[in-house]
């Protein structure tokens, strides 16, 4: 293979990946409130889980509903005050959750794990909010600009491979 033709493999795929990153970030619906609604009940467990290299997440049950409830890896960094959580909260503590109201109806079964799952994303007690829809919303709004970035550098990059190509023969 030539250099011309690796360079041509390159740019494709970088444009590729530009353009799948720039679809996802125009096409991302933002977080609507009406989607959502609260529920409250009494902390029957919690433990925080880590989903691999510097990812974790919060798995917690409630007393009045069988389902797990999770705060999600995605921006549990970004968005949830875990070491607050940790500090104040016990298991009988009262916990209000905000989640989407058609995961509240319907919990998602993950495929390798089937268990009933709510993902939480406001998570608050009478002591003080640890994370909230506002702070999601912020953090998605970030991740929609990041993603913009990336096509546009992946773009010039591919682009620029492109027109590399043609010079090199």
């Amino acid at each position: 293979m030539t250099n011309s033709t690796r360079l041509v493999v390159i740019a494709a795929l970088l444009l590729g990946v530009s353009g799948g990153s720039g679809y996802w970030a125009v096409t991302r619906r933002p977080l609507v409130e009406s989607d959502y609604d609260t529920l409250t009940g009494t902390l029957k467990s919690f433990k925080e889980e880590y989903a691999g290299k510097n990812s974790r997440y919060l798995e917690f049950y409630i007393e009045e509903n069988p389902a797990r409830f999770r705060v999600g890896s995605d921006g549990y960094v970004e968005s949830f005050n875990c070491e607050a959580f940790f500090t104040n909260v016990k298991p009988g503590a009262r916990l209000t959750l905000t989640a989407r109201k058609s995961e509240l109806a319907n919990p998602f079964k993950p495929p390798l794990d089937p268990v009933p799952t709510v993902f939480v994303h406001g998570l608050k007690d009478d002591q003080m909010a640890y994370s909230t829809l506002a702070g999601r919303k912020k953090w998605e709004k970030s991740n929609q600009f990041y993603g913009y970035v990336l096509a546009a550098v992946l773009a010039v990059m591919g682009a620029g491979m492109g027109l590399k190509s043609f010079s090199a023969n």
